[in-house]
């Protein structure tokens, strides 16, 4: 779906990546999925629990709609290690089940940093970018490696890994960035609102 690449290709690439609309009308593109109780323990594990138990619960139902013989991978991505350890020991909870989604995630599902993500892809691929609202509901614009002057590309690595279905699940809403931001910044509040189906690309800064 052309829907995977039209950010990167507006944003980052001024447009001059060509893509070609698939065929197969199964391949949707991108999902938003707000987890509206998601609370990132900022001060603490700098974790975002509900937001992890979310994207457990998406593989579950990627899965549950694919023939039991898929090969069909499944890439989860977040922003920091921390995240990325609570979400690995959730799924290692999953595969000490029986059955078909055990032997699914022991063979098919991969959890990486967006360190660790660049090169690598996946048919399915879902985010995890962890920051929300605080347990007192205080939402800070402080994303980690997205904030720095290079945060664009890093961004542009982390959104660019899925063949056929991306799904961005998280805790924040892009008019929660404000319209304060720049940089990383105003790139992720600008590809949330992509994804969520309310941005146009006229509403973009290019760059250059």
């Amino acid at each position: 779906n052309e829907n995977l690449m039209a950010f990167s290709n507006h944003t980052y690439y001024n447009g001059e990546v060509v893509t070609f609309p698939s065929c197969n009308t199964a391949i949707s593109g991108i999902e938003y999925i707000y987890v509206e109780d998601g609370c990132y323990d900022r001060g603490g594990k700098k974790t975002n629990l509900q937001e992890a138990e979310r994207v457990i619960s998406k593989v579950r139902e990627i899965y549950e709609q694919l023939p039991d013989d898929t090969t069909e991978t499944v890439g989860i991505i977040t922003l920091n290690a921390a995240q990325r350890d609570l979400i690995q020991s959730r799924l290692l909870s999953c595969s000490s089940e029986r059955g078909a989604f055990a032997k699914k995630v022991d063979e098919l599902v991969y959890v990486m940093n967006l360190e660790a993500c660049q090169g690598k892809e996946w048919d399915h691929v879902l985010l995890s970018f962890g920051y929300g609202p605080d347990k007192n509901g205080h939402f800070m614009n402080n994303f980690g490696p997205l904030g720095n002057d290079d945060g664009g590309n890093r961004l542009n690595v982390m959104i660019t890994r899925a063949r056929k279905h991306m799904y961005v699940v998280t805790s924040m809403k892009p008019e929660m960035l404000g319209t304060e931001v720049s940089g990383g910044a105003k790139n992720l509040k600008d590809f949330l609102a992509f994804a969520r189906g309310n941005y146009t690309f006229d509403q973009r800064t290019t760059n250059t």
